[in-house]
């Protein structure tokens, strides 16, 4: 009986302190699942922020996209179809090559811009004054495109002394629309 005693006192004895730590066991339980659940909150909120900060800098990439196409649109759009056919004779004069004729063809509409085609006859002394001009207009900042281009020799297939070359080019411009 004293043995049952001693246990019965032991455990009266160290009954509080028994129950103080399992408290703290339970609390500490509890205390790492709440800290498990705001972890996983916070890296689901990180991750909505870097996600947020993606599409931010996107929209604001997208928007210097916007403004420089509505520079391009304005810088483009300052031209008409009598300012370009006098800007192919400027650039003709330029490069030694005469324009026999000019034709606007139809325009061509599609979504955002309106194609404008010419057909012209050109002579030239040479090809490197034919060279000089396509080159000119495919640089020029008005926007020309040579999209084909046809070459024959004036004076049949024999180079005569003062026979130069003629050709016929195909040539568009852009014009977007408001």
């Amino acid at each position: 009986m004293k043995e049952k005693i001693e246990a019965s006192e032991i455990i009266n004895r160290f009954k509080k302190p028994l129950l103080n730590f399992a408290v703290i066991i339970v609390a500490f339980i509890i205390s790492l699942k709440i800290y498990s659940g705001q972890e996983k909150n916070i890296n689901s909120l990180k991750k909505q922020k870097a996600d947020e900060i993606k599409r931010n800098q996107a929209l604001e990439d997208i928007a210097g996209l916007e403004m420089q196409l509505g520079s391009y649109k304005n810088f483009l759009n300052k031209k008409d179809i009598d300012s370009s056919i006098k800007k192919l004779g400027a650039i003709a004069k330029a490069s030694s090559v005469k324009i026999i004729s000019i034709r606007p063809e139809g325009a061509k509409d599609a979504d955002y811009y309106v194609i404008y085609p010419f057909s012209l006859t050109v002579t030239a002394k040479d090809y490197h004054s034919l060279g000089r001009f396509i080159g000119a207009l495919e640089n020029d900042a008005d926007l020309y495109t040579v999209n084909s281009l046809n070459v024959k020799e004036e004076g049949g297939s024999a180079r005569q002394e003062g026979a130069g070359l003629q050709a016929g080019i195909q040539v568009s411009t852009i014009l977007y629309k408001d």
